[in-house]
């Protein structure tokens, strides 16, 4: 199992071994290949959306979550500087949505955060009450679409700045495919083992057709790789849901939590 870092190829060999087939890559036929760098798709874009599962180390079983995790690596601040009169700006080419769906003013904390509202409610607002002032609300909307490039967004302000601001927030990025020209994104390298672990599941499931030892080999490691993020990059929004309480859940936890149980982990 890799453990500091990973690459495509060597994601290509743990598959290969998972299908059975020649180390050597050059003597794969083109359906090998195929199969090869779907099992690789599939299990990296696995790993990027884990299962909503944690490990009930007490029990020796596997929990499901209310929801599942984002990673840290997905997320990047965005900045915007208005102009007076201007209403729309384009955002980043890798935006994919606004994180807790506020943008702030970071030089001026006495104002509230803009809050989003419906593209739809943006443009009535702005047709019935043409005001300019700073923003209070904002939207977001796809501009254009490209086959190369994806979709572009822009996000509509409300009401139109009438001066110069800088407004900041969070986005959630979308991430280049993975490819063998391409590379891991900047932060994966530091869950080398969980991608490696989901690369060998998606390929399982593929071969023999069930979820097998490899599957739950995955839920383990990406179970380690949520708490690892959480507690290294998140610490603020863990809350009374601390790293310990993530990895032994109580009855009383998993009740008050209305958390799905899941049969237990087989030998």
């Amino acid at each position: 199992m890799v453990t500091t870092g990973t690459s495509y190829s060597e994601l290509q060999d743990v598959a290969a071994e998972v299908f059975g087939l020649n180390p050597n890559s050059t003597k794969w036929s083109k359906r090998d290949q195929s199969r090869v760098s779907t099992a690789i798709l599939r299990g990296f874009r696995q790993f990027l959306n884990p299962p909503a599962l944690t490990v009930d180390l007490r029990n020796q079983r596997f929990v499901r979550l209310p929801s599942s995790h984002e990673w840290s690596f997905i997320h990047e601040t965005f900045t915007i500087t208005t102009e007076s009169g201007t209403a729309d700006y384009d955002l980043p080419s890798n935006f994919r949505a606004v994180k807790e769906k506020r943008i702030y003013f970071p030089s001026n904390l006495e104002r509230s955060a803009i809050l989003e509202r419906p593209p739809s409610q943006i443009r009535e607002w702005r047709t019935e009450y043409p005001y300019s002032s700073y923003p209070q609300y904002y939207a977001i909307e796809a501009k254009d679409h490209s086959a190369s490039t994806g979709t572009a967004y822009q996000v509509m302000l409300y009401p139109t700045p009438d001066s110069v601001l800088t407004l900041t927030g969070t986005m959630l990025i979308n991430l280049d495919k993975l490819s063998s020209t391409g590379t891991i994104p900047p932060g994966a390298d530091e869950f080398a083992n969980a991608i490696t672990a989901s690369v060998m599941a998606a390929a399982e499931f593929m071969h023999y057709g069930f979820r097998g030892p490899y599957w739950e080999e995955f839920l383990r490691e990406v179970n380690e790789a949520i708490q690892r993020d959480l507690e290294n990059h998140e610490p603020e929004i863990i809350g009374d849901m601390n790293i310990e309480g993530l990895s032994v859940l109580t009855t009383e936890q998993i009740l008050a939590r209305r958390i799905t149980v899941v049969p237990p982990i087989s030998e």
